[in-house]
C-alpha cells in the first residue's frame, strides 16, 4: 500500500517517531520511500488493533487517509464504518454520502 510522507516534519526526533511508530505496528513488515510517497508492506488481513494503530499515526500526522477504505472486510465493517468513529469521514467521506 501507497501512503502519502508528511508535508513536514517539525523536528528530527518528530520524523523519527513517525517512522518508529509506522515501523512499530506488528502487521507493518516494511516501510520503503518511493516517489509518490512510503510504500507500507503490510501483512493482511489487518486486524483490529494494526488497522487502528495505523489509523491513529496517519490522523497524527495528517495524512490521507481514504487509501484505508481497502481494508474494509465484512469482518471488520461494523466498527471500521461507523459513522460515529473519528476517522470515519477522512477515510469514507461525508458521513451523507453513506446513506
Amino acid at each position: 500500500m501507497i501512503i502519502p510522507e508528511p508535508k513536514i516534519f517539525y523536528s528530527y526526533l518528530d520524523e523519527k517517531h513517525f517512522f518508529y511508530w509506522l515501523e512499530e505496528i506488528p502487521a507493518v513488515k516494511n516501510v520503503l520511500g518511493v516517489i509518490s510517497g512510503l510504500e507500507l508492506t503490510i501483512i493482511q488481513p489487518l486486524d483490529q488493533p494494526n488497522l487502528r494503530d495505523l489509523i491513529a499515526v496517519m490522523k497524527r500526522y495528517q495524512l490521507d487517509m481514504t487509501c484505508l477504505a481497502d481494508f474494509c472486510t465484512p469482518e471488520n465493517e461494523f466498527w471500521f464504518r461507523d459513522p460515529e468513529k473519528y476517522w470515519h469521514t477522512d477515510i469514507f467521506g461525508k458521513k451523507s454520502e453513506e446513506q
